[in-house]
């Protein structure tokens, strides 16, 4: 599924610019369709912003390159169908952000029950 991978390059690209970002999104309120409660307005105070300090420019076209490379990385939806059709979208954008936060979580707990056994054991 094309919006699996596109939220799989959105958290190599979060890892590599906002370390630890999966442990200050609030699996609760998510919701990739509102501005301040997607990933990126959670993490930078909003959508736009949060475009802007990855790199990937602020408002846009949704007709636009731009909006086609903002979608590669999971952070919205392309255009297309009716608004059912991209609500739809737009909910199964939500469960793949959360099983990647929750996996980013549960390995990184894993990391440190790990650090911790080793040093316990020395």
């Amino acid at each position: 599924m094309k919006l699996a991978g596109n939220v799989r390059n959105g958290t190599l690209l979060l890892d590599s610019t906002h370390p630890g970002w999966y442990n200050k999104v609030d699996l609760n309120s998510l919701k990739m369709n509102v501005c301040s409660r997607c990933v990126l307005g959670q993490l930078y105070e909003g959508y736009t912003k949060g475009l802007y300090e990855l790199g990937l420019g602020g408002m846009y076209d949704v007709a636009s390159k731009d909006h086609l490379v903002i979608c590669s990385f999971g952070f919205d939806v392309p255009v297309g169908g009716g608004i059912r059709e991209r609500a739809r979208e737009f909910e199964i954008l939500r469960k793949l952000w959360v099983t990647a936060i929750k996996k980013r979580r549960t390995d990184d707990a894993n990391i440190q029950e790990q650090e911790y056994c080793f040093i316990g054991a020395a």
